[in-house]
């Protein structure tokens, strides 16, 4: 997992974000700062990094926040990571999966308000624009972001939010 893969461009109308610690299970993949983070499962204590093809609203777990600090787990012991409380109003922005899907401004604004999933590839989270709008997705295209960078902007679904959604 790279650090800052994805990062908060806007608090949603809030002054901060909340914070929280949660616990990271021993010998897991770590959780750097920038990756989103969910439930392990329905009742786990633990969280963990989004996966490839995560935010699938109704089979991923509650999408909890931001990570903000590295894990502090070990091959035997567990951990505690800080996690940014976001909203459904957060703004975050992370790389295109394909940068050719959003390398002119029409191309961006014409995702907006589409609905996609996270990628995961050689650990590296990006969005994943190829699968096109499905109303099952968890995130949402703004219409902006960073062309230059091959970077959108977008937003997390109240409902992958709230509660556990698996």
């Amino acid at each position: 997992m790279a650090i800052n893969d994805i990062r908060i461009i806007s608090t949603g109308g809030v002054d901060s974000l909340p914070e929280m610690t949660y616990q990271t299970e021993a010998n897991a993949t770590q959780v750097l700062p920038g990756v989103l983070v969910k439930g392990k499962s329905t009742g786990s204590p633990y969280v963990i990094a989004l996966a490839d093809g995560d935010g699938v609203i109704g089979t991923t777990t509650q999408i909890l926040g931001l990570a903000t600090s590295t894990d502090t787990r070990t091959a035997s012991v567990d951990g505690t990571v800080r996690v940014a409380r976001i909203n459904a109003n957060t703004v975050l922005r992370c790389k295109a999966k394909t940068a050719a899907n959003i390398d002119t401004a029409a191309e961006l604004l014409a995702i907006a308000g589409d609905y996609y999933v996270i990628d995961v590839t050689t650990d590296v989270h990006t969005m994943d624009l190829a699968g096109g709008h499905n109303l099952a997705n968890a995130f949402v295209a703004t219409g902006t972001g960073d062309i230059a960078k091959s970077e959108l902007d977008f937003t997390v679904r109240a409902t992958a939010l709230m509660g556990p959604v698996a």
